[in-house]
Parts: C-alpha cells; sequence; structure tokens
C-alpha cells in the first residue's frame, strides 16, 4: 500500500499495530523514547556478585538488547532478571495467545506457566487461574517486547528507531504549536510528513503531543516500585506462591517472590547462604486497593528515601521476613501512568470522541491505542479489577491490531495524504 505510518511508542500495543500493517504492505516507522521494546514489559538485569568478595547484589542494570541470561559459578557474577512492571500475563484472546504460542514455538521466547497456587488474596487464598494459565516469559517478560519487535521487522517494512522523544505538539495539525514546524499529519516528526501517525503513550501524553485537551473521566494511577534482595531462601511454606494482594494494606498493593520463577533452579549463594529477591508495588488499583493507592500518590513526587523504606517494610511484613530482615540491596522506580482506571470506553478515544476507539475526533489520518482504548482499564466496582490488570497485555496487543484494522479501513482515503 501507498501510505506510510509512524508510531509514537514501541510498547506491546505498538509492536502489535506495526505488525499487523506490515503484513498488509504498510510502510512503518517507529519512534520510542526508550533504548529498547516492551513498555511495561520491564525487566532489570540485578547482577548478584556475593562470590566476589561477598559483596551483596552490585547496582542493577537495565537489560542489554541480548537479554543476558542468568548465570553464575565461581568466577562471574550471577545475572538475575527481576520483572518489575508486569510480573506475568493472561492470554483471554484467543489472537494474542495464537502470538505468543507462535513465538513460544519458533523458539523466538521461552514462556512458561506459574503454579496453580502462584496468587494468593489477602487471607491466604489460592486465586484460581484463568484458562490458559498465567504466563512469563524466561529471562524476563521484556523479553516479550524484544520479541514483538523481532517479528513486526520481519512482518514487512518496519524500522524502529530508539532514543528519539517526540516533543509536545509534534502532531498537532497544521500549527507551529511551539514546534517550530508547520505542515499536515507526521510532518513534525523524523522523516515526516507520514500518512498516519498512531499515538501509543498514555492519555496525557498522547493528548500533550496533539495539543489537545485530554478526555473528560480518563485518568491514570501511580505506582511505586521497590525491590529488594534478601538473604535467605523464601519463607517456609510459600514456596510455590509468587503473588500475594494485600488490597486493605495501607501501603503495598501487592508484591512477589521472583525465586518462583526460577522453580527448580538453585538461587544463588553468597557467603551467608541464599538470596531472594522480592518485589513490592503501592498503587496501580485504587478501586481495589484505596489506602495503597492514595499513600502512592501521596508520595509519588517526593525523594526516594520518604517512601522506599515504607515499602521495604511492608513487603518484610506481608511475606514474614521478621522485623529486620538481611536486606543486602535494593532498587526503586516511579510509574507515572502506572495503568489506566477509567477507560475511556467503546465509541471513543483517549483524545476526544472519534469514529470507534482508534480514530482521534476531527483529525484525519490521526489514531490512537493502547492503554484506556478499549478493553485496557476496568470501568466500574462489579468488574473483576484484579483480573483486568493482569490481562493489561493481552488488551494492549489486541488494542494494536484493532488500530491497525481501522487504519486498514480507512486506507482506500488515506492515501491521498501527505506520505503516501
Amino acid at each position: 500500500m501507498s501510505i506510510r505510518v509512524a508510531i509514537i511508542g514501541a510498547g506491546v500495543s505498538g509492536l502489535a499495530c506495526a505488525a499487523r500493517l506490515a503484513r498488509a504492505g504498510v510502510s512503518v516507522r517507529i519512534f520510542d523514547k526508550s533504548h529498547a521494546p516492551g513498555g511495561r514489559c520491564a525487566t532489570r538485569q540485578w547482577r548478584w556478585s556475593g562470590a566476589l568478595g561477598g559483596r551483596g547484589p552490585a547496582a542493577p542494570v537495565a537489560s542489554s538488547p541480548a537479554n543476558v541470561p542468568p548465570a553464575r559459578n565461581d568466577d562471574v557474577e550471577a545475572v538475575i532478571p527481576v520483572d518489575h512492571g508486569a510480573p506475568f500475563f493472561t492470554c483471554p484472546s484467543p489472537s494474542f495467545r495464537a502470538a505468543i504460542e507462535t513465538l513460544d514455538a519458533t523458539g523466538a521466547i521461552n514462556v512458561r506457566s506459574l503454579p496453580s497456587t502462584a496468587v494468593v488474596d489477602a487471607a491466604g487464598t489460592v486465586v484460581p487461574p484463568p484458562p490458559g494459565g498465567r504466563r512469563f516469559v524466561d529471562g524476563g517478560n521484556r523479553r516479550l517486547g524484544e520479541a514483538l519487535a523481532a517479528a513486526a521487522a520481519a512482518a514487512g517494512d518496519v524500522t524502529i528507531v530508539y532514543g528519539t522523544r517526540i516533543e509536545d505538539g509534534a502532531v498537532a495539525a497544521g500549527a507551529d504549536n511551539g514546534t517550530g514546524c508547520v505542515g499536515g499529519v507526521g510532518s513534525c516528526l523524523p522523516g515526516g510528513p507520514y500518512t498516519v501517525v498512531v499515538v501509543t503513550p498514555p492519555g496525557q501524553q498522547a493528548a500533550a503531543l496533539l495539543d489537545a485537551p485530554p478526555t473528560a473521566g480518563v485518568s491514570y494511577a501511580t505506582t511505586l516500585t521497590v525491590v529488594l534482595a534478601v538473604a535467605g531462601p523464601p519463607p517456609t511454606g510459600s514456596d510455590r506462591v509468587f503473588l500475594r494482594r494485600t488490597p486493605a494494606h495501607p501501603v503495598l498493593t501487592f508484591s512477589t517472590c521472583e525465586a518462583v520463577k526460577a522453580a527448580g533452579e538453585s538461587p544463588p549463594a553468597s557467603d551467608d547462604g541464599a538470596m531472594t529477591v522480592y518485589v513490592g508495588h503501592a498503587g496501580g488499583l485504587p478501586s481495589a486497593a484505596p489506602a495503597a493507592a492514595a499513600w502512592a500518590d501521596s508520595h509519588f513526587d517526593g525523594p526516594t528515601n520518604a517512601w522506599a523504606p515504607a515499602l521495604v517494610a511492608a513487603v518484610a511484613d506481608v511475606w514474614g521476613l521478621g522485623s529486620a530482615p538481611q536486606v543486602s540491596g535494593t532498587f526503586s522506580h516511579r510509574w507515572r501512568y502506572a495503568r489506566a482506571v477509567t477507560a475511556a470506553g467503546t465509541g471513543a478515544s483517549l483524545v476526544g470522541k472519534g469514529e470507534g476507539p482508534f480514530r482521534v475526533a476531527g483529525r484525519w489520518g490521526v489514531y490512537t491505542c493502547g492503554d484506556g482504548v478499549g478493553t485496557c482499564a476496568a470501568t466500574s466496582e462489579e468488574e473483576d479489577v484484579w483480573a483486568t490488570a493482569e490481562a493489561a497485555i493481552d488488551s494492549a496487543y489486541m488494542s494494536g491490531v484493532g488500530c491497525a484494522n481501522a487504519v486498514l479501513e480507512d486506507a482506500a482515503g488515506l492515501r491521498g495524504l501527505g506520505g503516501g
């Protein structure tokens, strides 16, 4: 097709959109401010150097594009992947499930399933997994983003440009808007103009790119996250419990024990014994855990030392690690737009009422997908908020596919626009 598409964001929705368009013969260029794909499929590599003088875990480093697998012997550090973003994902949509299984079957990723006992509620009762189970990618869920990026590139003419921040107003139509650029759709983007621009960042960021007010009623929850390494094995009796929901806790929404993902593998041993990594999250689910959400909001812009110690203590309390656990290292992360908590709903876009959920109102050739578009957010108290959160990667993927289908439906009219 003689149209060119620019996609802002190399998260799951942007990558799914690109692959669908590429298979239809559309030329696609993706811009992302980060240096790797995946968005909230975020993994950090924890370098454990306990064998090298007993120093404990060194400062964690971002995973490389190749994602170094965990390894340890007497001469080298262990590199442990820690998912500080989405801890796992579910596959309620057949299309997403088929995509995951294809990537797994071709060896692009190694998909594993958590045990059926992996998630427990505040009372310690097991929450049964949905059909298809709860899945994660061996070596870190960031590998899912990398595999989707590779699949998109293999599908056709797709280029991903990393380390590129698109300025606010750059997708605004026909005016300078402070960008120093005037033109049609995508004229202010590198390599522009384009026939189509797809905007995938969260609603407030998408609205800023378009120099448009976000849709009223669409909001995002913040999340504060802490990762800690604790000397010793997981608590007795919790070897098959990965995630604990704590909706009534004043600080902690949920937390995970990463050792469950490495079941069957011995954790690295320091001079003092085993080391177990935990991840704690505050916020993200205000309707399910209101106190923790309010706490995260109130501390979000404060210094790390004002909130990280409280999260570490909360994780220690919930996992029964004692009042003075031997924490040998931590790191923390802020998620300003952790999760859309009020979806725009069917027939609406995050930046105004449009024709269907993906077309931006009054902006022919501009589309949105991702969080808050389609089924990415729970819209009522009656919905199972926890299950909706678990399905966020699935719904982001389906949002990207749906957006691509909307572009293809409009292709005949789009060919006459700039960049074709």
